[in-house]
């Protein structure tokens, strides 16, 4: 496994975390700050599996 990958993954999980975390005080207390970084931590998880599946299937792979 390349070192890309593994920083990609380690990426997804920390992500996962941080959602994990941000969903339960998102219904605690669903400020609009908590909505704004909600949002943003989405659109990290997109790009981050973006990202994994360019490095999975791209034309990086030999």
């Amino acid at each position: 496994m390349r070192p890309a990958l593994l920083v990609i993954a380690a990426l997804l999980l920390v992500s996962i975390g941080v959602q994990v975390a941000y969903a339960r005080a998102y219904a605690a207390n669903a400020t609009t700050g908590t909505k704004v970084v909600w949002g943003v931590n989405i659109g990290l998880l997109v790009a981050v599996l973006i990202g994994l599946t360019w490095f999975v299937f791209g034309p990086g792979v030999k």
